[in-house]
């Protein structure tokens, strides 16, 4: 559960990341490699909470 959590909130900031830049013009540093840094990153830290919880 809490790495299925931590997944779907990687890939939310994914989508929030994506539509600042598209959408609302913002000025952000990101591209494919800092999004999938972002979705290892938040998958990695909620399996390891997940694996301490367990």
């Amino acid at each position: 559960m809490t790495t299925a959590l931590g997944a779907v909130v990687a890939v939310v900031w994914g989508v929030y990341e994506r539509l600042a830049v598209d959408v609302w013009h913002q000025q952000i540093p990101v591209g494919q490699n800092d999004t999938v840094a972002d979705l290892a990153t938040g998958l990695g830290g909620s399996l390891a909470a997940g694996l301490l919880h367990w």
